[in-house]
């Protein structure tokens, strides 16, 4: 919550930019970190101020919508039975996911850090990209989704260590398509931007401007 709350009080040298867009005044935001867990909070203005609508947002069930998506969301089901993004897109469910591609591209699944991971996947290692574009497009799917059921044209704010390390797969083409492509409402989130929260700072910001909006300070 005083992550999602920080996101009014800080300027654009806080964020990094991922999709360009234009805010709709008055519209909700979506803040969401997936990073351990998958936080997800909606921020809605109104006259008073700014309110943090905290929920649970990243325990929707994942949507997969290619075949290789379909594939890791059927093993990971036979073994955890509920499929949801933070399983596929945490930091908590990384070993799983890991565990789950290595059996579909019939690879070895030796134990790993998530930083090794990442490591391989930056030196060009075909397996492990391939593993954080699978997570990379299940948050971008879980926001798009987020973002169109609450209306927050006014952007999505990315939070959270995971986003942090998957924001060069954010910009590739394939994950816009995935934040926007809605159907019949694709149209919908076309504009809608969406930045990454790089000020470290950001949880004490927010928990000051709770403070001073609820005692008026």
């Amino acid at each position: 919550r005083p992550m999602a709350r920080s996101v009014p009080e800080m300027g654009p040298e806080s964020f990094e930019e991922v999709y360009d867009g234009e805010a709709v005044a008055g519209a909700p935001l979506i803040v969401a970190g997936p990073g351990t867990g998958f936080g997800v909070s909606t921020l809605v203005p109104s006259p008073k101020g700014w309110t943090v609508l905290a929920g649970e947002g990243g325990h929707i069930a994942y949507a997969p919508r290619t075949a290789l998506e379909r594939e890791l969301a059927a093993v990971l089901a036979r073994d955890h039975g509920y499929v949801s993004n933070e399983l596929v897109a945490s930091g908590s469910g990384l070993d799983e996911v890991h565990a789950a591609l290595s059996e579909i591209r019939g690879v070895p699944c030796a134990k790993m850090t998530a930083a090794e991971m990442q490591a391989k996947a930056d030196a060009g290692d075909g397996f492990f990209a391939e593993l954080a574009q699978v997570r990379a497009l299940a948050v971008m799917g879980a926001v798009g989704d987020l973002a169109l059921a609450n209306g927050a044209l006014g952007g999505v704010v990315l939070a959270g260590g995971v986003s942090e390390r998957l924001a060069a797969y954010f910009r590739l083409p394939a994950m816009r398509e995935r934040f926007v492509a809605r159907g019949p409402m694709s149209d919908y989130l076309a504009r809608c931007p969406v930045r990454l929260l790089r000020n470290p700072e950001a949880p004490l910001i927010g928990a000051a401007a709770h403070y001073a909006q609820v005692h008026g300070v």
